[in-house]
């Protein structure tokens, strides 16, 4: 008899006098082999996702809110450019509204009483006498 034809005969023999195992006993043995998350890990993931996507939604808001203050600044200072441009090519001479900064080729369009953001106040105002543009706070954040 060979190793091979031993090793056969006594896997048979001993699966021969071992008790056939129950299905209760078969179905514990492999839900202990499986691998898998239990319902508390899977939990615990969610809730650290929440947690993330929170801090990423607040961060996004706050990247907004500095964009729009740059926006009001960046317009404002436009503006007072385009005014102190205007008095150059007009012996000094202030524009009387701020449409004529348009109709000069100043300005691509006139600035409304609140800025293009929509969110100075008090808003912007422009004073034709003093030729300033001013009076609004650019928001913060």
């Amino acid at each position: 008899m060979s190793v091979r034809d031993q090793h056969y005969t006594r896997s048979t023999h001993n699966k021969e006098k071992a008790p056939m195992p129950t299905t209760i006993q078969s179905l514990r043995v492999g839900r202990r082999d499986e691998r898998g998350f239990t319902l508390i890990e899977l939990l615990v993931v969610v809730l650290i996702l929440g947690v993330l996507a929170a801090v990423v939604v607040f961060s996004v808001g706050g990247i907004s809110n500095r964009g729009r203050n740059s926006s009001c600044q960046i317009e404002v200072r436009e503006v007072r450019t385009a005014i102190e441009a205007y008095k150059t090519q007009n012996n000094n001479a202030n524009p009387p509204t701020l449409a004529t900064l348009v109709t000069a080729g100043l300005l691509e369009t006139a600035p409304g009483p609140t800025t293009a953001t929509g969110s100075a106040s008090p808003p912007f105002t422009y004073d034709p006498v003093a030729g300033t543009y001013a009076g609004g706070t650019c928001p913060t954040g």
